[in-house]
C-alpha cells in the first residue's frame, strides 16, 4: 500500500457515515453549502471553483511501485507493478512489491503503461540539443504523446550528469522512420511546416517564427482539434476528466463548436447530452480562458456567467435563478474572496440595502432545504437552514468548524491513495459534509461530492480519525439568539496523480490545481531515480 503522509490536525472517530451513489452529477451537482473558508456553493462545483482549506493527497506515478502493464515481446499484456527509470533504458516490474521485482529492458518488451502515460520502444533516433543533435541506435524507451491520423508523436528524455534533454519526434505509420524535432530554429521550421504546415494558421505562425521546439505541444495540439474539428468528432472525457477514446469509459464529451485562429470555442457535456458549460480558449495546452463563458442548468437554462480576459476574470460573476432570473452578482478578489454587488430575491427585489446588509430565504431544489443566508458590507456574515428534526443547522457565522485548541494537535496522519483508483486513473476533488451536534461532537459524516467508491472512502476513514476524540465536543459551540445550534461542516480533499504528459489537460480544474499540476510534472521529471 503507498503511503502519503501529511502533516494535519490528527483526531480519532467511530460514528456511522454514509457514501452517496456515484452518478454522473456527482461530480459536480451537489446543493447549496459553506464551506470552511466561507465560500458558498451555490448547487454545483464547476472548474472555477477551489478550496483555501484542502487537504492533497498526491501520488507520483512510477516514483514507486504503482500498478500499471507491460507488453512482451509476443504482445502478451503482462500486468503488475512498474517503477520508472528516469535513463529509459529499463524499467522495473514486479507482480507483489519490492521483493519480486525485475529489470524490464527495451529489447524484453514492446512498451509499457502507467496511469494514462504509454511508453513505446523507439530504435534509430536523434537526440535532440541547442547546440545540434547526435544519433541514438537505441533501443530505449520513449513516452508516446498522441497518435493523429497516421502520425505518432514521442517525447524521449536522456537524463546527463548536470541536466535533462528532451526531444519530440513523429513517426509515420508503423515502420517510418522517426523523425525528430530540431532546437535549431531554422531546422525546426522545416520539420514542423512538414508535419503541420497544412493548416493555414500553423503555417503563417511557423514560417513568421513565432513557434520553436519548445512549444511542440501547442502545434500538436492544434493538429488533433483541428483534425476532429473537420471530421466533426467529439473529444471524450473520463469522470476525472481525462481524455479517452474508449467511450464506453466516457462520462462527459466535449465538441468543437468554432475555430478562429488560436481560438477555440469549446462546449462542454454529460454523456448523456445535458449542456454543462461553454466558453472559448486561447491555448489548448494551458487552457487559458477569453470572453463569456457559460454555465448551464439540465435544461440548458444559463446559471452563471463568468467573463475572462487573458484568463483573467473580468469583470463581476452573474448567477441566476432555473427561471433565467438574475441571483447574485458578485466580484471575486482573489482565488478565495469575493465580494456581493447584487443579490435579487425570485421577484427581481433587491436583498441588500445600501449598507451590503440584508437577508435571503432560498430553497435548494438539490438538497430539498430551505436556506436563509445574511449579509454584512456586501459578504456573506451567517447562514442556516432547518433539518428534519426542526432544528438550525449553520453553514456559515461565528466559530461555526472551528476546532478547539486542545484537540488540534501536528503530527503525521497518513492518507492513502487506493491503489485501485490509481490503477483507473481516478482523481479529483472529494467533499465531505459533517454534521455536529448543540455542544460540537461530530455526529455525522457523508460525501457530497466524490471520486470513486474507493478514494470516497479513504476520505470517510481519514475523518473518522480527524474530526473527534472518543466522541468528544471536539467543534466549538455556536450560539445564535443565545441558543446552541447544530453546525454543518465542508471538507475539501483532492487526489492527485502526477503523470508524465504535459500534453493531456484537466479540463474541468480550477487554473490553481492546473498551474499546480505543471509544476509538479516539471519537478517530478528531475526527482525520478536515475539509476
Amino acid at each position: 500500500m503507498t503511503r502519503i503522509f501529511l502533516y494535519v490536525v490528527v483526531f480519532s472517530l467511530s460514528i456511522n457515515s454514509t457514501i452517496y451513489a456515484q452518478q454522473i452529477e456527482s461530480n459536480y451537482k451537489t446543493g447549496s453549502f459553506v464551506d470552511q473558508s466561507k465560500q458558498t456553493i451555490d448547487g454545483y462545483i464547476d472548474f472555477t471553483y477551489s478550496s483555501k482549506k484542502t487537504t492533497v493527497c498526491s501520488l507520483a506515478l512510477g516514483a514507486d511501485y504503482t500498478p500499471g502493464y507491460y507488453y512482451d515481446l509476443t504482445n502478451h499484456k503482462i500486468a503488475g507493478n512498474i517503477k520508472y527509470i528516469q535513463s529509459n533504458t529499463f524499467f522495473r516490474y514486479s507482480l507483489n512489491g519490492e521483493t519480486d521485482s525485475k529489470k524490464i529492458k527495451p529489447d524484453e518488451s514492446l512498451g509499457y503503461v502507467l496511469g494514462n502515460d504509454s511508453f513505446a520502444v523507439i530504435n534509430d533516433f536523434s537526440v535532440e540539443r541547442e547546440i545540434g543533435s547526435f544519433a541514438n541506435s537505441g533501443p530505449e524507451f520513449a513516452e508516446v504523446v498522441t497518435t493523429i491520423n497516421d502520425l505518432t508523436f514521442y517525447h524521449h528524455t536522456r537524463v546527463g550528469s548536470k541536466s535533462i534533454t528532451s526531444t519530440y519526434m513523429v513517426r509515420k505509420g508503423k515502420d517510418g522512420i522517426l523523425e525528430s524535432f530540431s532546437k535549431i530554429n531554422e531546422k525546426f521550421k522545416v520539420t514542423a511546416l512538414k508535419y503541420f504546415g497544412h493548416i493555414p494558421y500553423l503555417k503563417t505562425k511557423i514560417e513568421e517564427g513565432e513557434y520553436s521546439a519548445e512549444q511542440i505541444l501547442i502545434l500538436i495540439k492544434y493538429f488533433e482539434f483541428q483534425t476532429k474539428y473537420e471530421r466533426g468528432e467529439k473529444i471524450y472525457y473520463t469522470s476525472s476528466w481525462e481524455e479517452t477514446k474508449d467511450t464506453s469509459l466516457a462520462s462527459y464529451y466535449m465538441k468543437i463548436e468554432n475555430v478562429l485562429k488560436s481560438k477555440w470555442t469549446l462546449s462542454h457535456y454529460q454523456k448523456n447530452g445535458v449542456p454543462l458549460y461553454q466558453g472559448v480558449y486561447y491555448s489548448l495546452t494551458s487552457m487559458k480562458k477569453e470572453g463569456r463563458f457559460s454555465f448551464y442548468y439540465a435544461d440548458g437554462t444559463v446559471r452563471k456567467i463568468i467573463k475572462y480576459v487573458a484568463n483573467e476574470i473580468k469583470d463581476s460573476i452573474l448567477e441566476f435563478y432555473p427561471n433565467g432570473k438574475l441571483h447574485y452578482e458578485y466580484e471575486k478578489k482573489d482565488e478565495f474572496k469575493y465580494t456581493y454587488i447584487k443579490i435579487l430575491d425570485q421577484n427581481g427585489n433587491d436583498v441588500l440595502d445600501k449598507s451590503g446588509n440584508g437577508k435571503e430565504v432560498f430553497f435548494d431544489s438539490i438538497r430539498n432545504r430551505e436556506i436563509t443566508r445574511i449579509y454584512e458590507s456586501y459578504k456573506l456574515e451567517t447562514a442556516f437552514y432547518t433539518s428534519d428534526k426542526g432544528n438550525r443547522v449553520y453553514q456559515a457565522g461565528k466559530r461555526v468548524g472551528i476546532v478547539k485548541p486542545e484537540y488540534t494537535s501536528t503530527t503525521e496522519l497518513s492518507l492513502n491513495y487506493p491503489l485501485g483508483s490509481v490503477a483507473q486513473s481516478n482523481h479529483g476533488l472529494v467533499m465531505a459534509r459533517i454534521l455536529a451536534n448543540k455542544e460540537g461532537k461530530t455526529t455525522s459524516i457523508s460525501i457530497i461530492k466524490g471520486v470513486d467508491a474507493q478514494c470516497d472512502q479513504q476520505v470517510l476513514t481519514y475523518c473518522r480519525a480527524l474530526y473527534n476524540v472518543n466522541n468528544g465536543n471536539i467543534w466549538f459551540p455556536v450560539k445564535f439568539d443565545k441558543q446552541l445550534v447544530e453546525q454543518e461542516i465542508i471538507v475539501s480533499f483532492l487526489f492527485q496523480i502526477q503523470g508524465f504528459s504535459r500534453y493531456r489537460n484537466g479540463y474541468y480544474n480550477s487554473n490553481m490545481w492546473q498551474q499546480q499540476m505543471i509544476m509538479q510534472q516539471q519537478m517530478m521529471m528531475q526527482a525520478m531515480p536515475r539509476f
